[in-house]
């Protein structure tokens, strides 16, 4: 009799255990609806086509485009936007350049990529925050004739538009806004050094800003989903 009802007992509870997981896993889940103890809690991130935001980066590659308020990857086809943070101190003496900055992952494909730069002069005190931008294509088809040991793509955007390495001594600017504070080299200028690795690599360059300039320069990788945002400023400085 006991070893019946152990046994009964048994069956409901396998029984009952099994009816409540199905129903876990088909309920509708909800969301929370307070705020977490403290901001940094583990949270999930929204797979779906429903927004979301968080304060911060996800990546410490993203780039904010809402002063770091409001923010997720802006990148969803290649890299996140790369942002390189050049005379933010501000350099007053020397020139600031960074050396072999490798942009294959952001302009080595046939989309090309967008070079931004943001300016602006620290002793100029109601000088605005000026911004320019120029296409760059390593590996266009167009260009893939040119593309050789000695010549490696072209550079266009808006009143530049430069043939670069041409050859061991015959070396171009990048890209660069018009009064040049800010560049991208594909050689050693004698106010960067370095070692002029775009001859040996055409992935590679160096950026430069003049003293007194607070420069960020951004890449952007062209991809269908990863234009860059129009920011509002003064378009060619």
């Amino acid at each position: 009799m006991l070893k019946n009802i152990f046994k009964h007992s048994t069956y409901f509870i396998i029984a009952l255990g099994l009816v409540v997981g199905a129903s876990s896993l088909y309920a509708v889940w909800q969301g929370p609806t307070a705020l977490p103890p403290n901001p940094n809690v583990a949270a999930p991130i929204n797979v779906g086509d429903l927004e979301q935001t968080k304060a911060g980066k996800i990546k410490a590659l993203d780039f904010c485009l809402t002063d770091g308020s409001r923010c997720l990857s802006v990148a969803t086809n290649g890299p996140a936007p790369k942002m390189y943070i050049l005379n933010d101190g501000v350099q007053t003496v020397n020139d600031v350049c960074i050396n072999d900055v490798d942009i294959r992952d952001y302009c080595g494909d046939e989309n090309g990529c967008t070079v931004r730069f943001y300016m602006n002069h620290k002793t100029v005190t109601n000088d605005e925050v000026r911004f320019y931008e120029s296409a760059v294509y390593l590996e266009d088809p167009s260009f893939s004739s040119r593309n050789s040991a000695t010549v490696y793509g072209n550079s266009m955007g808006y009143d530049v538009g430069y043939t670069f390495v041409l050859s061991d001594t015959n070396q171009e600017v990048v890209t660069a806004p018009r009064n040049s504070w800010a560049s991208v080299l594909d050689y050693a200028n004698s106010r960067c050094g370095g070692t002029g690795a775009t001859y040996n690599d055409p992935y590679k360059v160096t950026l430069h800003t003049d003293s007194f300039i607070r420069t960020k320069i951004v890449f952007y990788d062209d991809g269908v989903n990863n234009v860059p945002p129009v920011v509002a400023g003064r378009n060619s400085p």
